[in-house]
């Protein structure tokens, strides 16, 4: 399927696999219920909430950019993004993997009690507000807000910040890399 926006989209392709040929723009629900969704190298604009655990997402390149206000996150438990960007916070419903890139905009990406894996960059001009899961990012920049309570969060990479505050009651916070 090219480049389209669409305002309401399902996916349901049993045993089959929907090819995103260009980016897409879903302006009301994404529903995914059967199959396998390729978003190939684009940015793929989403309004509504995220939740891929009736299908097989495992993309090696693109971006999902949720572009509503606090969407929630489902992951399937193999399943990850490669790239993701809230442009205005989330509430996960579930362990969040990401690939590559994380990026939060604006607004608070809460974690409650799920873990956050992040491979590559993260970019938190916003509030990543940690729960109770063990969290690790491949390295850090921004500057945002990050509020751990029980979380022990690793960075294995460089953390590079202009402006970083590390709110919270008993986490713990690891920097394997440099740091400035």
């Amino acid at each position: 399927v090219n480049g389209y926006t669409f305002n309401n989209l399902t996916i349901n392709d049993p045993g089959g696999t929907v090819t995103s040929g260009g980016a897409w723009t879903v302006s009301g629900a994404l529903t995914m219920t059967a199959g396998t969704w390729n978003p190939g190298n684009f940015t793929h604009l989403i309004t509504g909430n995220w939740n891929d655990t009736g299908i097989t997402f495992t993309p090696a390149a693109g971006t999902i950019e949720l572009t509503s206000a606090t969407p929630t996150i489902t992951q399937g438990a193999t399943n990850h993004f490669f790239n993701l960007t809230l442009d205005n916070g989330g509430s996960a419903l579930s362990a969040v993997t990401v690939n590559g890139a994380l990026t939060i905009s604006a607004g608070t990406l809460t974690m409650s009690a799920n873990a956050l894996t992040v491979v590559g960059a993260s970019t938190v001009t916003g509030i990543l507000s940690a729960g109770s899961g063990t969290d690790s990012f491949g390295a850090v920049g921004g500057a945002g807000t990050w509020n751990a309570s029980t979380t022990t969060s690793t960075v294995s990479g460089n953390m590079t910040v202009t402006s970083f505050t590390a709110n919270g009651g008993t986490g713990t916070f690891h920097s394997a890399g440099g740091g400035t």
